[in-house]
């Protein structure tokens, strides 16, 4: 599992709460040509700063968000989320005076056809600035992050102040900036994350004015005196200018978009852990910008999850892209070396189903990386006869690399996959069955070895049954 329990971050900005009303209609209004909207439930959600601090809590970070509240309605939906959590902290929490904005969110078939907002956007009093950057400065960081939505709480002296006091300590500051009067507040942060229409707004550029990602970049770098500028530009990813003062650009998944709230909360609060964990940029901007993807598939705000890019992570981390079997060696070399627990299983998988995914979920849990050994369609004849496989070996490889909890599939032509487990020496081998360890083949190439029970009466043959007797 990645470990970012060590890493210590400062989360300070706006607090939203975006409040969904789910609602469907059957008739329209006798008013006028608009639906009636039955509202069938509502949900809360964090939103702004909030948001960004529950992103970095998820992943395992030691978050001590800047909460301004002193709604007992609010405190209950905080403390649901993440005051009970071990790595959230306190310490930045004050009651002086209620600082929340509301987003009320109308939700019809799976869309958002409107919004309401209720703010309260004036400047928080001189006396609370100065006790915020006291109690702030007291305390040891990895990181800062700054999540501004320019509804009060973060000053245009309380964000100059921060990022000259961490300067001089050499801690990362990084700017989720919006529309101010003055943007000369957000120099020297090491990273700024604004979407493309923001970035034109920063080097003084209208938004709908044509112009180079490059020469953006450029300038905001320069005007900024910015460590790394970066861009998000939605479905087309995120871009950069990197340490050899060259663009880089990571193209976002392909994936439907259902809703982009909050996709720049996750890229912010994903960059910044990784970051803080001293990964190569790069490779923070790849894993960042996946995170993201996982977003925008989510109707309504969604803070990312440590299992959303966990699979993702160690793939970026090993510097892998594999193919069916390309790299084996390497990836196993370089788990070894990052001292990643090595769980191996096999199986034909022929028929994909619950069982299996649940097997698959308890033998993850049991280490860092899961490899899968998966029988070649020869080597599945060979035991089960002529008429298997069901699915052949690619559509059987796809389906089980798609599942989360496996990191590699490698297959195997052999009756028996004690090549393979002689090959990879994995820390611990899995059998599910009713099998007794001594009769589980390879183990002498492990450490050792677990049997796991089989999730019900699932089985490949039973759902052929089925299947047959249905006719």
């Amino acid at each position: 599992m990645i470990d970012f329990s060590e890493i210590k971050i400062a989360v300070l900005g706006d607090a939203i709460i975006d409040i969904y009303l789910n609602c469907d209609s059957n008739r329209l209004a006798p008013e006028g040509p608009f639906p009636v909207l039955k509202v069938n439930n509502t949900t809360k959600q964090l939103g702004g700063s909030l948001n960004v601090a529950l992103n970095c809590i998820n992943l395992g970070a030691q978050v001590t968000p800047l909460i301004i509240n002193s709604n007992d309605e609010d405190n209950q939906l905080l403390k649901e989320k993440f005051f009970s959590k071990n790595n959230f902290h306190n310490d930045l929490v004050f009651n002086d005076l209620n600082k929340v904005s509301y987003k009320y969110r109308t939700v019809a078939y799976q869309k958002i056809v409107s919004r309401h907002d209720i703010e309260e956007t004036s400047s928080i009093p001189k006396n609370l600035e100065k006790k915020i950057f006291k109690k702030l400065t007291s305390l040891d960081f990895d990181l800062i992050i700054l999540s501004d939505y320019n509804k009060g709480v973060l000053t245009d002296s309380l964000i100059v102040k921060i990022i000259n006091f961490y300067n001089n300590k050499s801690i990362p500051i990084l700017v989720d900036p919006k529309q101010r009067d003055n943007l000369n507040i957000y120099k020297n942060a090491t990273f700024l994350t604004p979407n493309l229409p923001e970035a034109k707004m920063l080097i003084g550029f209208n938004r709908y004015e044509k112009m180079e990602i490059f020469d953006i970049l450029i300038k905001l770098k320069q005007i900024y005196n910015l460590r790394y500028p970066l861009i998000t530009l939605g479905e087309e990813g995120i871009a950069i200018i990197n340490d050899e003062n060259k663009l880089k650009t990571f193209k976002s998944e392909n994936a439907e978009v259902f809703d982009v709230t909050g996709a720049g909360d996750t890229v912010i609060s994903t960059l910044g852990v990784l970051f803080a964990k001293k990964l190569n940029i790069e490779e923070c901007i790849k894993i960042s910008n996946h995170a993201a993807s996982k977003t925008v598939k989510h109707l309504g705000t969604y803070a990312i999850k440590k299992i959303d890019i966990e699979k993702y992570f160690h793939k970026n981390q090993l510097s892998l892209a594999f193919k069916m079997n390309e790299d084996i060696e390497l990836f196993i070399k370089k788990a070894k070396e990052l001292k990643k627990t090595i769980v191996f299983t096999n199986g034909c998988f022929d028929i994909l189903h619950y069982g299996h995914v649940k097997y698959l979920k308890k033998a993850k849990e049991m280490g860092d990386i899961l490899i899968v050994g998966l029988n070649t369609d020869e080597s599945i004849t060979k035991i089960k006869g002529e008429k298997r496989p069901i699915n052949n070996l690619q559509s059987r490889f796809e389906l089980l690399s798609s599942i989360k909890y496996v990191d590699l599939v490698i297959t195997f032509n052999e009756d028996t996959p004690i090549k393979l487990i002689k090959k990879i020496n994995p820390d611990l081998l899995v059998k599910g069955g009713d099998y007794s360890v001594n009769q589980i083949i390879g183990k002498e190439f492990a450490k050792d070895t677990k049997i796991l029970p089989l999730e019900g009466n699932y089985s490949t043959t039973s759902i052929i049954n089925k299947i047959k007797n249905l006719n």
